[in-house]
C-alpha cells in the first residue's frame, strides 16, 4: 500500500501537468510597441514649401515620362523601317522579316524560297529584333551583303 499511494499521487501530478499544457495558449514573443511622437503642426510657410516641392517633383516626373515616350517613338520608328532585311551572296538570297502578330512579333527567315519562323514574342518585338540582328551579323560574316 505504501508503494501504491506514491504511484497514484505521481500519476495525478503527471495528468495535471499534461492537461494544463494542452489548454494554455502558446507564448509568442512580440517586439515592444513604439508610439510615434505627436506630429507638430505645419506653419503656413512650411506648408507652402512642401506644396512647392511636391509640384516640382510632379513636374520632373512628367518631364521624364515625356522624354521616355519620345525615345520609345524614335525606337519604334527605327524598328518599323527595319522590318525586312535582304542578304545576298551571288545568286543566293536570304530574307529576314519581322511580322507583327497581335501585340507581339514573328521573325520569318526565307532561304532557297522556303520561309520558316525562327523567333517569336507574345508582347513587343525586342526578341525578334535581337535575333534578326544576330542572324544578319552571321550572314555578313559568311560573305553575304545585307540591305
Amino acid at each position: 500500500m505504501k508503494s501504491f499511494l506514491p504511484a497514484v499521487l505521481l500519476s495525478f501530478v503527471f495528468v495535471a501537468c499534461a492537461s494544463k499544457s494542452k489548454t494554455e495558449a502558446p507564448v509568442v514573443a512580440t517586439a515592444p510597441v513604439q508610439t510615434a511622437a505627436p506630429a507638430k503642426p505645419m506653419t503656413k510657410a512650411e506648408a507652402k514649401k512642401a506644396k512647392a516641392q511636391a509640384a516640382k517633383e510632379a513636374k520632373a516626373v512628367k518631364a521624364a515620362s515625356k522624354s521616355e515616350s519620345s525615345v520609345t517613338t524614335a525606337a519604334s520608328a527605327t524598328s518599323d523601317s527595319a522590318t525586312s532585311v535582304t542578304c545576298k551572296a551571288g545568286s543566293d538570297e536570304r530574307v529576314l522579316a519581322i511580322v507583327t502578330k497581335d501585340t507581339g512579333c514573328e521573325l520569318h527567315y526565307t532561304k532557297a524560297g522556303k520561309a520558316s519562323t525562327i523567333a517569336s514574342q507574345v508582347v513587343g518585338n525586342a526578341k525578334c529584333e535581337t535575333v534578326m540582328t544576330s542572324v544578319k551579323e552571321k550572314l555578313i560574316a559568311s560573305g553575304f551583303s545585307c540591305q
